[in-house]
């Protein structure tokens, strides 16, 4: 970078003056910066409107998929839930939400202990 008298050497013999010295930047708390910037804010940023409320997750349709996995690990999982009181459907499907699956919290409602809908 060249120092500021050469710069301005520079400037000047290009035709490139500057008008007036620039202003110099005020100090200001960042407080009353907040209070001179908030029209400006106002009337160039976007407002900000509520999103509307979401629906609850629904549960999401089961389907079944089976996995060959080995004996030691199947074992593990089931002693896992077992010691944690959950089915090891429930343990896997923190596994997956965990990883980044979409698992949602309904999800891990256990449909057999359900009431039967009649009809």
């Amino acid at each position: 970078m060249l120092p500021p008298l050469a710069m301005r050497s520079l400037l000047c013999s290009d035709g490139l003056t500057m008008a007036k010295r620039p202003a110099e930047i005020p100090s200001l708390s960042d407080e009353d910066l907040r209070e001179r910037l908030q029209p400006l804010a106002d009337k160039v940023l976007p407002h900000k409107t509520p999103a509307p409320p979401q629906a609850a997750p629904q549960k999401s349709r089961r389907k079944g998929i089976e996995f060959m996995l080995p004996e030691a690990v199947i074992l593990e999982i089931k002693m896992r839930a077992a010691r944690r009181g959950i089915s090891a459907t429930s343990l896997m499907l923190e596994v997956l939400r965990d990883a980044g699956f979409p698992v949602v919290p309904m999800d891990f409602v256990d449909m057999r202990k359900a009431p039967r809908k009649s009809g």
